[in-house]
């Protein structure tokens, strides 16, 4: 549980500070949205109750590596609102811009999605064998 506690707090360390050089050094944009700016204008309450359910969930589950990967993005992009009022993006790729929180969130949904379908999986061929 530390380790994955670290990695976390570690992944958004990271991403606070690329923000921050992204401001000095880099052109960023800001939104007011979610995750690659989808949402825009979402209350911060809802946001925050989004964020407090997925919390719960994964710490009942025991925080799984995709959980703890999608709650440091989480974690990182609520720190944004908290401290500057919208979220930093400075990535760009065609039209969208994004962060490494959204990278964190992408990669925690897909982890998550990934060990869903091997579950899945593996109780099926449990399953065939019965």
């Amino acid at each position: 549980m530390k380790q994955k506690l670290f990695i976390a707090v570690s992944l958004v360390f990271v991403d606070q500070i690329s923000k921050l050089l992204s401001l000095k050094f880099l052109r960023a944009v800001s939104n007011s949205g979610a995750a690659f700016g989808i949402g825009e204008n979402i209350p911060f309450w809802l946001i925050m109750g989004i964020f407090l359910v997925v919390f719960l969930l994964a710490y009942q589950d025991g925080f799984k590596p995709g959980e703890m990967i999608l709650l440091a993005g989480g974690t990182g992009n609520i720190f944004d609102r908290l401290m500057y009022g919208k979220i930093i993006d400075w990535i760009k790729l065609g039209n969208l811009w994004f962060n490494l929180a959204d990278v964190y969130i992408t990669i925690g949904i897909g982890w998550m999605m990934l060990a869903m379908i091997k579950e899945r999986r593996r109780k099926m061929t449990r399953l065939t064998w019965i």
